[in-house]
C-alpha cells in the first residue's frame, strides 16, 4: 500500500514569495524516502505552480485542486487520497522546516514508540523577517485531553497510517478556518492513547493564515463556537476563552 515511508503534503496559493524556502527546507532533510505532494490552487493569481514546476524533482507530485474545491481542507483532502507514505505530515506553503536533521530526529524516536502513532511537536509563529513572534509549546501527553486540544498545532503532526483509520485521516472541509479544531478533537477522542509528544520545535509558520487575518475574527469565533459546543454543550464558552488567553501567554514564554 506504502510506497514511502513519509507523505509530506502542502495546499499552495499566491506563496510565490515563500516556497522555494518552504521546498528547500524539505530537500535539504536528511531523511530523503518521502514524497512531497503539491496541491496547486486554481485561485492563484502569481507564480507558484510556475515555479514549483521549475524546481521539482523525483520525490514530488503536483496535480491542481478540483473544480469544486471547497477550500483548504478539502484541498488537503485530495492530497492524502493520493498520498503513498505510511506517514502524513502538512506543510503549508509559508511554513518551512527549521533544521535539516528534523525527519531523521523524529523518526529515530517514532521507532522506539510502538504503541504511538501520532506524533506532535512545538511550532514557531514568525514574521515575514523570520523573526519568532510566538513559541506555540504543544501540551505535554500526559496532560492531552479534548479540552485543551487546541494547544497541539496542526502543522507539526506525523501521523501513522497502518495506526488511524483511513476515514479519520480526512478533514471536515465545512469549517474553513476551523477545521483543524474539529480535526485534533476527532483524533484525540477516537486515538487519544496513540498521541505522544516529541518535544522539538518543527516547522517555523509565518503568521498569515486564516485564523490570523483581523477580518475572520467574528467567523473563526464563530466556527469555534459550533465545533466546541457539539464535545462540551454545558462549557463550551470557557474553552473557547482559555483557547484565545493561551496565545496571548504564548508571546511571553
Amino acid at each position: 500500500m506504502f510506497n514511502k515511508k513519509l507523505s509530506i503534503i502542502s495546499v499552495l496559493m499566491n506563496n510565490e514569495d515563500t516556497i522555494l524556502k518552504m521546498k528547500n527546507s524539505v530537500t535539504n532533510q536528511n531523511l530523503q524516502d518521502y514524497e512531497h505532494i503539491f496541491c496547486l490552487s486554481k485561485k492563484s493569481k502569481d507564480n507558484t505552480g510556475d515555479i514549483v514546476y521549475k524546481y521539482l524533482n523525483a520525490n514530488d507530485k503536483v496535480f491542481y485542486e478540483s473544480d469544486n474545491t471547497i477550500n483548504k481542507f478539502d484541498a488537503i483532502n485530495q492530497a492524502i487520497k493520493i498520498s503513498k507514505g505510511r506517514y502524513i505530515f502538512l506543510l503549508h506553503g509559508d511554513d518551512y522546516i527549521i533544521n535539516e536533521n528534523f525527519f531523521s530526529e523524529i523518526f529515530n524516536i517514532i521507532s522506539k514508540e510502538h504503541d504511538k502513532g501520532i506524533f506532535y511537536t512545538n511550532i514557531n509563529i514568525v514574521n515575514r523577517y523570520d523573526e519568532i513572534k510566538r513559541n506555540w509549546t504543544a501540551v505535554s501527553d500526559n496532560n492531552l485531553k479534548l479540552s485543551n486540544a487546541w494547544l497541539i498545532p496542526h502543522t507539526g503532526i506525523l501521523i501513522d497510517r497502518y495506526k488511524v483509520k483511513d476515514i479519520d485521516l480526512y478533514y471536515n472541509s465545512d469549517f474553513f478556518i476551523s477545521g483543524d479544531l474539529l480535526y485534533i478533537l476527532k483524533l484525540i477522542k477516537n486515538y487519544q492513547k496513540l498521541f505522544k509528544k516529541v518535544n522539538i520545535y518543527s516547522v517555523n509558520m509565518l503568521n498569515t493564515g486564516d485564523s490570523s487575518k483581523f477580518k475572520n475574527i467574528l467567523e473563526q469565533f464563530n466556527q469555534d463556537r459550533q465545533i466546541l459546543k457539539k464535545f462540551f454543550p454545558k462549557n463550551y464558552l470557557k474553552i473557547i476563552f482559555f483557547k484565545k488567553f493561551s496565545k496571548v501567554y504564548q508571546f511571553f514564554v
